[in-house]
């Protein structure tokens, strides 16, 4: 499974309810029409399925499968692993100014994300530079 096929996979199982195509692309920070293919195949694997909207009949929104949520479950269970075995190389007296500085970053990154207009779509800081071809 690519990496992009299952962060979507992944938001859809945390997010049911910001589950629309344009949601999941811009929370995977994905262009749209790759999306769209992401989401047939997800479809096709039996992962997720296109549901309308439960208010907007000009909408649709995905809905994670039962097959699909027990993918999530485990793939977010071995990220967790994985970061774990990672964090087990730093000392543990290390760790409080770890999560100082990386809260200090992170609330930094929410400021300038609240600040500065987006580069593409969305809110917020686009992740990396888009192609003039794929911009609106």
């Amino acid at each position: 499974m690519s990496l992009e096929k299952a962060a979507a996979l992944i938001h859809i199982h945390a997010h049911p309810d910001e589950s629309g195509p344009a949601q999941v692309a811009g929370a995977c920070c994905v262009p749209r029409q790759t999306m769209t293919s992401l989401l047939d195949s997800l479809e096709r694997d039996g992962l997720a399925r296109r549901t309308p909207h439960p208010s907007d009949r000009r909408k649709k929104i995905m809905v994670i499968t039962a097959k699909g949520s027990r993918l999530a479950k485990a793939v977010l269970r071995d990220l967790l692993d994985v970061e774990k075995a990672a964090m087990n190389v730093i000392e543990p007296e290390l760790l409080p100014k770890i999560r100082s500085l990386l809260e200090a970053y992170t609330g930094e990154l929410a400021r300038l994300n609240r600040s500065r207009p987006p580069a593409v779509g969305g809110a917020g800081i686009a992740p990396y530079p888009v192609p003039a071809r794929e911009r609106p």
